[in-house]
């Protein structure tokens, strides 16, 4: 690494550590790969979640309704 950081005209230790830093173009590419499951992952669960959601509304929704409806029936 040393040949490479003189041959780039740079510090020895730069190289070093920028390859630390920002990694080398594989383990670059697989950490895009691995933020981009991980939000593709997050994306999915957040729509699942509002699935969910609209659900348990709409099911609010018709327990209100029958809540009224009885007290109705009761004279309430």
């Amino acid at each position: 690494m040393a040949q490479v950081a003189f041959d780039l005209g740079i510090n020895r230790n730069s190289l070093p550590n920028w390859v630390n830093q920002f990694g080398t173009g594989v383990r670059a590419r697989r950490r895009k790969e691995a933020e981009a499951a991980r939000v593709l992952s997050e994306a999915e669960r957040i729509r699942q979640l509002e699935k969910e959601n609209a659900l348990l509304k709409e099911e609010r929704d018709i327990l209100r309704k029958a809540a009224q409806y009885f007290a109705k029936e009761m004279g309430l």
